[in-house]
């Protein structure tokens, strides 16, 4: 690890360029700022060897936010994590194809949400404190760092330009003074080692991806086909309820039809009867009167 900026032991704001080697022997190459007024730390990050930028936000209290980008990974975009003393809180990613997920973790169950507007802004001024604070050329903490780097990089200039760097830094400092700015030197094969496990890894990523994506196609295709066969057993209900309600209506018809036939042969079947005619002529009656009885005939 290599450190560049305010190192003096008191404790005080200060903002330095670092570069290590991880466990992985990647290369990273960090700009932190140490806000000790505000118990609060903020980091920049590179791992250009990885295809990979980050930002990085702690606070004294556990609170910590992790954001990463990717260059090369085929199916990821973007990734960020809230999380408070390594419990997660939300996590938001982002995808290649334009998907994107908003997932709450504060609960046993994640669900998706959209993040409040409150989150949204303490996410943003959190994470993009730095790039803030290296936009404005009069920052004090920036323009002190600056200097420091100045006097530094004079000093490695002198020093490892020098036939003489050896006796004058000596083997043990020499990574620590001047590899940075020239080889890495005596860490160059643990350098090519990170780069070869970085391809690994991504070699590995590439193909985790391309039997995601097939799951996912397979999983469409089984969807689709689940889709037209309960499309199609929903047409054959609808088609045999019809045809029965058809069937229903035919019969009722037919059933009408018959009753009209019978009525109409009952009718044509019925006996046909005479009645006498009625006399409409008036008739002449001559009427005798004997005692309290009358007696009339017909003339």
């Amino acid at each position: 690890m290599f450190q560049i900026g305010d190192l003096e032991n008191s404790p005080k704001n200060r903002l330095l360029f670092q570069g290590m080697l991880d466990n992985n022997n990647v290369f990273k190459k960090s700009i932190i700022f140490h806000d000790y007024d505000h118990k609060e730390m903020y980091e920049k990050m590179s791992f250009d060897d990885a295809g990979a930028q980050g930002r990085f936000y702690a606070s004294v209290g556990g609170l910590n936010v992790t954001e990463q980008s990717y260059t090369s990974d085929p199916l990821l975009k973007q990734q960020l994590v809230v999380q408070m003393q390594k419990k997660k809180l939300y996590t938001f990613e982002s995808f290649n194809d334009g998907r994107k997920n908003f997932v709450d973790l504060s609960s046993n169950s994640p669900v998706l949400v959209n993040p409040s507007q409150n989150l949204q802004d303490f996410v943003t001024n959190k994470i993009f404190y730095l790039d803030n604070k290296f936009s404005n050329p009069n920052d004090f903490d920036l323009k002190k760092t600056l200097d420091a780097e100045t006097k530094v990089n004079t000093y490695i200039n002198l020093t490892c330009t020098s036939s003489n760097y050896i006796k004058e830094v000596g083997k043990d400092n020499y990574f620590a003074i001047c590899s940075p700015y020239k080889s890495l030197g005596v860490f160059k094969n643990q350098i090519e080692q990170g780069k070869e496990f970085v391809n690994q890894q991504k070699q590995k990523r590439l193909a985790d991806v391309q039997q995601y994506i097939a799951n996912q196609q397979l999983q469409a295709q089984q969807a689709e086909q689940l889709r037209l066969a309960q499309q199609q057993k929903a047409q054959e209900g609808w088609t045999a309820l019809f045809n029965a309600i058809t069937e229903v209506s035919n019969g009722v018809a037919n059933s009408y039809n018959q009753q009209a036939e019978m009525y109409k042969n009952f009718s044509n079947n019925m006996p046909v009867q005479s009645f006498p005619t009625l006399n409409r002529q008036k008739a002449t009656y001559n009427c005798i009167n004997i005692g309290v009885n009358t007696t009339c005939r017909e003339q």
